[in-house]
């Protein structure tokens, strides 16, 4: 349970971008309390909310439901949706918005759960004695879903119902046949790639940080980042690099860390897989591909979290690379995001992902619900065919449970090895 109760060590910028001003207070060991059902989640997920989270509801009703929920003890007794429960019912009907929440609240957890592992420091067992899986955590969740929808379904609005009930028949009915990523994986293992031309292209860009003249500038969390001159580039294919860099993002004459990271990104994609694209950094809340004037384009929004945006990114990329195998073998939209998804792992095997290297930080994002757009699928879909292109790129299991590095002394949770 360390990795909840170390509160700066494991909600990432993305999520502390999400927690309410009371929550993060809390963090902050001011005086504060969660007033809001939003509040409670923030507070839930940060291992720092008392009262429900640490027994039962003074309403007879909810307290039996909450008996019969999966979160009464281990990890879930701090992480679990029986204290939303307790909250959403503090005025006897449950919302959209409290139905949002249990949805908000298990992304939250699962974002946890991936920092944990990034950092070495799983979560211990639903009982206390083992480490968790995010599947064991989603399932979980899932059984919550279902028992307050049967219990409670009455006492919800109608659209908090149809958004919980939308998301119970995702998990229940999502599934991509095998042989369509089977298919892919033989396409992807006998195109015509050049990985040595995207290993020249990193060596150069390499040498050029030596005497490439940068300014600082102050990231989103406060540290200083470099962001590195246009006109100073120091030779032509850089500075063509650059000017490329600079186009994609604000065009100031400067290249900043986002506009570097995702460009050459891209340019390793165009250089191993032969398929070119024009990048687009904005703010227009989502990333897409797409095709306009013959050209193909791919937006990433950059208020991505940086350890997602090359996951979102190589996913995007992926649409692109098979538009054309998509369209041969008349694939449905269902089965042309999974593919992309199993793009995404094959690409972190293949050139592997500088901001987060474990590839946690990317698949973390996958584990949102949308009732209203089943056919990117669902949690455990999508973690499943990211895992299953990155080990047939690799051979290795992205999903691996690590295995002690030491024994623990007593009382204290044993090391592992990622």
């Amino acid at each position: 349970m360390k990795a909840i109760h170390a509160c700066a060590a494991v909600l990432t910028a993305a999520t502390l971008a999400t927690i309410s001003p009371a929550a993060r207070a809390q963090c902050g060991n001011e005086e504060a309390s969660a007033g809001t059902l939003e509040d409670l989640a923030a507070a839930i997920v940060s291992g720092l909310a008392d009262g429900p989270t640490d027994g039962l509801s003074e309403n007879p009703r909810i307290a039996d439901i909450q008996k019969r929920l999966h979160g009464m003890s281990g990890m879930d007794a701090r992480l679990s949706s029986s204290a939303l429960l307790d909250a959403a019912f503090q005025d006897g009907r449950i919302s959209l918005a409290d139905a949002q929440a249990f949805v908000d609240l298990r992304t939250r957890i699962l974002d946890a759960w991936s920092d944990a592992r990034f950092h070495e420091d799983w979560f211990f067992g639903l009982d206390g004695s083992e480490n968790v899986s995010p599947w064991q955590v989603d399932e979980r969740y899932m059984e919550d879903l279902r028992l307050i929808l049967a219990e409670l379904g009455g006492d919800m609005d109608a659209d908090a119902k149809a958004l919980l009930t939308g998301i119970v028949k995702i998990a229940d009915k999502s599934g991509v046949p095998a042989k369509t990523l089977e298919q892919l994986g033989t396409y992807l293992s006998g195109r015509p790639t050049d990985p040595r031309g995207a290993k020249k292209f990193e060596e150069q860009l390499d040498a050029a940080y030596a005497t490439w003249n940068f300014e600082l500038y102050k990231g989103p969390t406060g540290g200083w980042k470099r962001a590195f001159v246009v006109a100073d580039a120091p030779d032509p294919a850089i500075r063509a690099f650059a000017e490329r860099a600079d186009a994609a993002g604000n065009g100031d004459g400067k290249v900043d860390l986002e506009e570097m990271t995702l460009t050459t990104l891209v340019v390793r994609l165009e250089k191993t897989f032969g398929t070119n694209v024009k990048l687009v950094l904005t703010s227009e809340g989502r990333s897409f591909a797409r095709v306009k004037d013959g050209k193909f384009e791919i937006h990433i929004d950059r208020n991505t979290p940086a350890h997602d945006a090359e996951g979102v990114l190589a996913h995007e990329y992926g649409h692109v690379l098979l538009a054309r195998y998509d369209q041969t073998n008349r694939r449905t939209r269902r089965e042309r995001e999974a593919e992309a998804d199993f793009v995404s792992g094959w690409v972190h095997g293949k050139l592997g992902f500088a901001l987060d290297s474990s590839g946690f930080g990317w698949v973390s994002r996958r584990w949102k619900y949308s009732a209203a757009d089943p056919d990117h699928g669902d949690f455990r879909d999508r973690v499943e065919i990211v895992g299953a292109g990155y080990r047939a790129a690799t051979g290795k299991d992205l999903f691996a449970v690590p295995t002690p590095r030491e024994p623990a002394a007593p009382g204290e949770a044993p090391e592992f090895v990622p």
